[in-house]
Order: C-alpha cells, then structure tokens, then sequence
C-alpha cells in the first residue's frame, strides 16, 4: 500500500512539473557599452512612409525612449524626428515626396513622431505614429496628416536592427479630411546598443 502511495505521489509531482509553464526568458536591450540601457536612441537612413499622396522619403530618422527591461523588454515614450538633406521645395527640414518610379514630385514634413514596442524572442511588436505635412500639388497643402503603425509585429536582430517590410498603416487627418488614410511603413530602425534575448 505505502508503495503505491509513493507512486501516486511521485505521478502527481511529476504531472504537475510537466504542467507548470516554463518561465518567459527576459529581454535585455543594452547601450554601446553593453550595459543594460535606461534610454535608447534609435536611427534610420531608408525609412519611408507611402501614402496615396507620394512616398515620404526623409533622409534621416532619429527617435529616442525610455526602456523597461523584462519579459518582453519595452520601449515607450518614443519620441523623434526626420529631415532631409534635399529640401525640395527650398524650405529647410523638408524631406522629398516621390512617386512608385522614386522621382521626387514635391514636398513633405514630418512634424512628429511618437509610440512604443515590445521585443521579444526576435520579434518586435511596434505602434508608432507619425504626423506630417505633405504638399500634393502647387499651392496645395495638406496638413497635421496622421499615419499610423498599429501593433504590428516586425522582426528584430540581436544587434538591434528592426526591419519593417510593407507594414500597413492606418490614420486619418486634423486638417483637411483628404489626407491619406491608408499606407506602409518600409526600412530598417536600428537602435543604438544591442538586443540579448
């Protein structure tokens, strides 16, 4: 009898070890001097937004947030800018808009960026929003656009490099309603420090 109870204990025990979960491995996002960072900046050169408007196509993209190491690590708080170094329009800070050939047709500004995202396990799951200005046609502007990056999971390296490959955007407008409400976000974002998952 006392065998059998030792048995059904030790069946038990095991069942229950079989079904507890495993513990969710902790992602560390890490400065350039491989510290686990606090804040991190994160840059792009090949970002671009396509609206039914044109391809905005800044030159240069920098955000910056705070991070919270964790089982998935996030960043939150992001906040950031894109300029040019072409100023089609002649006006300073003005990044170029193409058509789907890439020749430049007029003029955009992105105003603001801002977001969060989580990254675990090589994927990224990212919300970042972004509001523009966009010229469509001589004299013809349209203002406090929004589009927006809503949840999407993107990949990651463990050098931190974030990859977005035709990711769907959504928004709407402040001023006028005829603003793009549907695009892609293309591009790599990549952080200044390193990913440990």
């Amino acid at each position: 009898m006392l065998k059998k109870m030792m048995l059904l204990a030790m069946a038990v025990g095991a069942l229950v070890a079989f079904a507890a979960p495993a513990a969710m491995a902790e992602t560390v996002i890490t400065n350039t001097e491989g510290e686990p960072a606090a804040v991190i900046t994160a840059s792009s050169n090949n970002l671009k937004l396509t609206t039914t408007s044109g391809i905005l196509d800044c030159d240069t993209v920098n955000l910056t947030g705070d991070v919270q190491n964790g089982a998935p690590a996030t960043i939150f708080n992001i906040h950031g800018t894109a300029t040019s170094d072409v100023h089609p329009l002649s006006t300073v800070g003005e990044c170029p808009v193409r058509n789907a050939e890439g020749k430049i047709v007029t003029g955009g500004r992105v105003t603001a960026i801002s977001g969060h995202m989580s990254l675990s396990g090589g994927t990224a799951t990212v919300s970042l929003d972004f509001t523009y200005d966009i010229t469509v046609a001589a004299g013809v502007f349209l203002n406090g656009c929004t589009i927006e990056v809503n949840n999407a999971e993107v990949t990651y390296t463990t050098t931190g490099v974030i990859t977005f490959v035709q990711t769907p955007m959504s928004g709407g407008a402040s001023d006028p309603a005829s603003c793009a409400d549907v695009g892609f976000l293309d591009g790599d974002l990549a952080l200044d420090g390193h990913v440990d998952n």
